[in-house]
């Protein structure tokens, strides 16, 4: 009744898998046996509150934690039992992501509303500590009975999947090897976006997207083997 919202959740995620590899390439064979779980526990706690004030204003702010522990392992072996080094890892790694935010909304008389927030976001983790700020503005100007404008800029982070920053190789094929990379970074997203509705009909939008840091998967060959390697990287931006 006061403006409060609390919540929380709890994830326990486990994915085992086993795969047998028998292939041929030219001259190469390969006869391997792959056993990997994964293990994901995760906790979210959250609160928000909201104040509702004279003249149209409005206030909001609130923080929000998540603590993740990543338990995970892949083992590779020959028919033999002899281990591949280069496809065997384990990590045990926590994993913290903590937001705090403030906002605020605004009528303006009949025609204009105003949302705008600025949150600052910290990842921790044994390879980064980092924190960033994410604005986010939303504005609606109702011109007249023909015309309405929107303006809108949002951010966030996107994160890169568990199992994307394992140190180890998974041979998917004979000749297609997929490598972890422990150095991955998170992508900041910024997105603007300008609106305009003609007679509550036609919709126009423009906008334009900008990612620093955005990561996806690449391959590449070798010089000295024939084979192809996937592997996620980062880029300066997209």
């Amino acid at each position: 009744p006061f403006g409060l919202q609390v919540s929380a959740s709890y994830t326990n995620y486990e994915a085992p898998k086993s795969q047998s590899l028998d292939g041929h390439l030219n001259e190469t064979e390969k006869n391997l046996l792959a056993n990997s779980k994964q293990k994901i526990n995760k906790w979210m706690v959250a609160i928000d509150q909201m104040h509702s004030l004279q003249n149209g204003w409005g206030l909001s702010y609130g923080a929000k934690a998540q603590f993740t522990n990543n338990n995970s392992f892949q083992t590779t072996q020959t028919p033999k039992g002899e281990t591949l080094p280069e496809a065997t890892s384990h990590v045990d790694i926590d994993e913290r992501i903590a937001n705090t935010y403030f906002g605020f909304n605004k009528q303006i008389g009949k025609d204009v509303t105003i949302d705008a927030s600025v949150a600052a976001e910290n990842f921790h983790t044994p390879q980064w500590n980092e924190w960033r700020v994410y604005p986010t503005v939303n504005a609606t100007w109702n011109v007249n009975e023909h015309h309405l404008l929107n303006l809108s800029f949002s951010s966030n982070a996107e994160y890169p999947s568990y199992w994307s920053t394992m140190n180890s190789i998974y041979y998917s094929s004979t000749y297609s090897e997929i490598w972890g990379n422990p150095n991955l970074k998170p992508t900041s997203c910024y997105n603007l976006s300008l609106m305009w509705q003609l007679n509550r009909r036609y919709t126009f939008v423009a906008f334009t997207d900008f990612q620093p840091n955005f990561s996806a998967q690449l391959p590449y060959q070798p010089s000295d083997r024939l084979a192809v390697i996937m592997k996620q990287v980062n880029f300066n931006y997209r």
